[in-house]
């Protein structure tokens, strides 16, 4: 009643942190992979620990919400389980990808047997050994401006994994590839690939498109890429032009910004909270 569409109500989850979980099935025995921790940037998935550092209870009570998923939807082949853990060890299912996934690729060299590999014997209906993990990982993934200061680099760090997807195309954000690296201290890991250029590049990226979005937000009518780069800079932003257009265009892309053209220009305007354009 109401009057209103058929709508999915959703509630702000207050979470310490993301994880995720693999459950492969061959439609009658089910594994699960260790739960692991997931950090975004940008809304793409930047690292994966293996395994998360969480309490016996999360994992048993993630270990277990898998199984009950996989046997209810009588699995066969992989299944990622992306999760919400809050700050008092509650576990939430976030979103169901029914594949191998981009938070699993650290098993290709961290298990005794990899997400593809339980996918593959999952659909064909074979055995199913439970997975291993055989090191402690951390994966971080290649995106595609990430790529000439990765291969730059791989000669001197033979610690790593690299992982090239050969597409033909190297677009910005796009993955190209991960590397993963087996460790015994995932902390320091973690904290040796944050210090690296392109992830410092990921996080100067990331204050910039927030910079560039909220001086958008400012704006009532639409706004050319160099007015808005004259107006940042008029707040003491170092943000260059070919970036604000860049981030633009992003917005626009993505559906978050309208965009029209007139007497030559290119202007830009962030759509409404509630998407409308």
């Amino acid at each position: 009643g109401g009057g209103f569409p058929p709508s999915i109500l959703e509630g702000f989850v207050d979470f310490a942190f993301e994880a995720s979980i693999l459950v492969s099935g061959n439609g009658k025995d089910y594994v699960t992979f260790p739960i692991v921790r997931n950090d975004h940037r940008n809304n793409i998935l930047h690292m994966t620990i293996a395994p998360a550092e969480v309490s016996e209870h999360v994992a048993r009570e993630a270990h277990e919400l898998a199984i009950r998923l996989a046997k209810g939807f009588e699995l066969a082949g992989t299944l990622a389980i992306e999760l919400f853990i809050t700050k008092d060890d509650q576990v939430i299912v976030n979103e169901l990808a029914p594949r191998p996934h981009n938070s699993g690729h650290y098993t290709i060299e961290a298990c005794s047997m990899d997400q593809f590999d339980a996918h593959i014997r999952g659909i064909a209906g074979w055995p199913l050994p439970k997975p291993k993990l055989l090191s402690p990982a951390v994966m971080v993934n290649v995106l595609g401006q990430h790529v000439e200061p990765t291969r730059a680099l791989i000669a001197t760090h033979p610690e790593w994994n690299v992982h090239d997807y050969g597409k033909a195309e190297v677009r910005h954000d796009r993955k190209m590839g991960h590397i993963t690296v087996l460790t015994d201290d995932p902390a320091k890991t973690v904290a040796d690939l944050e210090a690296l250029p392109m992830v410092e590049h990921i996080e100067r990226q990331t204050k910039q498109k927030d910079a560039i979005r909220a001086a958008l937000a400012d704006c009532e009518e639409f706004i050319s890429a160099q007015d808005l780069h004259r107006r940042l800079e008029d707040e003491g932003s170092k943000i260059g032009l070919a970036t604000v257009y860049r981030q633009l265009n992003a917005l626009a892309d993505a559906g978050a910004a309208d965009t029209i053209r007139l007497d030559g220009q290119q202007l830009f305007r962030l759509c409404g909270d509630d998407g409308h354009h």
